[in-house]
């Protein structure tokens, strides 16, 4: 994957129950870029959460489905596999919390962007 900057966040508002915000104290660090393929990836190494797209909005509302898929995977005792009790343990270390959506944040005001120089 070809990087193209970092980006902080804060604040995930639940794809599944947008009234809900997932809320991470010290954010989570994305790596967003393009594919081989010419397709956005947005990635976050520590907990190995990744989504696809077309064009960068794309890729990041994936990452947002695929977190929130994640998060209520575990949060309803599914029967965990390995790799899920892992992944359990690592959202739990960042200390995510979810609180009530206040306000519109599908926009990510709270979201830092760095722009890597090539």
């Amino acid at each position: 994957m070809k990087l193209e900057e970092t980006q902080n966040i804060t604040h995930v508002v639940d794809q599944l129950h947008p009234h809900l915000t997932f809320h991470v104290p010290n954010g989570l660090t994305l790596i967003v870029g393009e594919n081989s393929e010419g397709d956005w990836v947005c990635h976050n190494v520590l907990l190995d959460v990744t989504g696809y797209g077309k064009t960068r909005e794309e890729s990041l509302v994936q990452f947002k489905k695929s977190f929130s898929s994640c998060w209520h995977g575990l949060s309803k005792g599914w029967s965990l596999t390995l790799e899920a009790q892992q992944l359990s343990r690592k959202i739990k270390s960042i200390g995510v919390q979810v609180v009530p959506t206040i306000c519109d944040t599908t926009d990510d005001h709270d979201s830092q962007t760095v722009q890597n120089n090539p």
